[in-house]
């Protein structure tokens, strides 16, 4: 795991907007200080770390800070690499800086859901579009 630098900006762009139909400016932001996207989104921490492998951006997780709790963003894994215990992996990391951590994920993404009960996550939260975890 590394984080994420501007030389891997664009990489880890393609996969997340890849793995995900909603888009936005966290990986920039997280590494433009003052970037407009902290105060639009009330966040006061960003960080994002990816996973490499072959020179490749594999996989993409992060934190952020937001009303003084954090959470998960923009967690994904690369298809081609998936069951094979990265995205434990890369969630290992990210608990080791977070102890709270919610998490929100699409209300249709079973695996995910299913993922983050097994490492002992609970649902606090629905609404019409996501379901919120919570550990």
């Amino acid at each position: 795991m590394q984080k994420l630098t501007k030389q891997l900006l664009q990489k880890a762009q393609t996969l997340r907007d890849k793995v995900f139909k909603d888009k936005d400016e966290a990986f920039i932001a997280s590494l433009t200080p003052n970037h407009q996207y902290y105060k639009k989104h009330n966040i006061t921490k960003l960080e994002y770390f990816v996973k490499i492998k072959d020179n490749e951006v594999i996989g993409t997780i992060g934190l952020y800070e937001e009303n003084n709790e954090t959470w998960l963003g923009w967690f994904c894994v690369d298809e081609r690499y998936r069951n094979q215990g990265i995205g434990q992996e890369m969630f290992d990391f990210i608990l080791k800086k977070a102890s709270k951590l919610k998490i929100y994920t699409d209300k249709d993404n079973f695996i995910a859901q299913n993922f983050y009960e097994k490492n002992g996550f609970k649902k606090f939260y629905e609404d019409k579009e996501n379901v919120y975890y919570k550990n």
